[in-house]
């Protein structure tokens, strides 16, 4: 019988199932935004010379991440047109969840999932795993591609357009109107690298210091009226 799991589940099952991968871990994620406890265990695993496969169904990757992928030689990454679903599989489990990689989701969002054992239960494993396989073998080589124009939720730390006048997706933008359009409130994220802020972003701010600079000249910002 496949395990229920809730976010907190979720989290440390994929953890569990990474760290004691076998030779077989193959992942299948949207987007390759990675969270610093996901790019320990992919470490890990890559330098103990075990193979993981990661297929995603977006190509495009912030300048972190896509040096991080190339340091790992054991990696090998496809691309799957319209992929969007989360998966993380070994030779004996499988985890199909809401859960992506990166920081925010672990920490804030409502994700569920379900932790399958071939041993307990075969036959959901293999009617899962020949999806999996269908969708592996439709898969093609990919070539990364650095995020063009892309900027960061301040809160959420999902990928938007850059627009410091307007540093948040569309949801959390209307949440944040509704809080009463608090400028100096700090937030999570940096708008132009993505990474953690430790509050020091703002609607206000939204870039952090030490990324100015860069952030100007990339996207062409008037510094007359200074971030």
């Amino acid at each position: 019988m496949a395990e229920f799991l809730d976010r907190t589940k979720a989290v440390a099952a994929i953890k569990d199932l990474i760290l004691h991968a076998e030779e077989k871990l193959i992942i299948f994620t949207y987007s390759l935004r990675i969270s610093d406890d996901f790019r320990e265990l992919l470490k890990y695993r890559n330098d103990k010379d075990k193979k993981t496969l990661i297929i995603c169904g977006k190509k495009e990757v912030h300048q972190g991440e896509l040096d991080f992928l190339k340091s790992l030689k054991n990696l090998t990454i496809k691309h799957s047109d319209h992929l969007h679903s989360k998966c993380y599989m070994t030779d004996k489990k499988m985890i199909i969840t809401s859960l992506n990689f990166y920081q925010f989701s672990m920490q804030n969002n409502k994700e569920m999932g379900i932790l399958i054992d071939k041993k307990i239960d075969w036959k959901l494993y293999d009617s899962a795993n020949e999806e999996a396989q269908l969708i592996i073998d439709t898969c093609h080589d990919t070539e990364l591609n650095l995020e063009n124009e892309k900027g960061y939720c301040i809160r959420t730390g999902i990928p938007i357009r850059f627009n410091r006048y307007r540093p948040y997706n569309h949801e959390v933008y209307k949440k944040w109107a509704s809080e009463g359009k608090k400028g100096s409130n700090p937030e999570m994220y940096c708008h132009f690298s993505g990474e953690l802020s430790g509050g020091l972003t703002s609607y206000d701010k939204p870039v952090l210091f030490k990324n100015w600079n860069e952030a100007t000249q990339k996207f062409k910002i008037d510094t007359s009226n200074s971030n």
